[in-house]
């Protein structure tokens, strides 16, 4: 009878260091999806948290940005009138100042498209 309660505990004593060796090989195994899922979570935190805290400075931004377009519009218009209605007053200054602002204008409209 003692043999059999030695040879019991022998089996217990392997069954156990076989489910810690099973329970190792399993969290080295679960270990990188575990940590890869918090990863993406805490991401996802950090990005809603960065979109919230950045979204007063991008709306001020567009507003400036929108200020600047209206502004480059309207030189624009003024020289454009004078190119159609003065062409005698309209300098070669002029028409650098105006391909100047169209290109201007359409930098600033890029961006604004950006922002949104």
């Amino acid at each position: 009878m003692p043999e059999l309660k030695d040879h019991g505990m022998n089996i217990t004593v392997s069954s156990l260091i076989s489910m810690v060796t099973l329970g190792t090989m399993v969290w080295f195994v679960l270990q990188p999806v575990m940590v890869s899922q918090m990863s993406l979570a805490l991401a996802d935190e950090m990005e809603d948290q960065i979109e919230t805290k950045t979204k007063p400075i991008s709306n001020a931004f567009k507003v400036l940005l929108q200020s600047d377009i209206s502004r480059l519009k309207r030189n624009i218009a003024i020289l454009d009138r004078r190119k159609t209605h003065d062409p005698d007053n309209f300098s070669e200054a002029d028409a650098v100042r105006l391909a100047d602002y169209e290109i201007e204008l359409e930098a600033f409209e890029e961006a604004i498209d950006d922002l949104d």
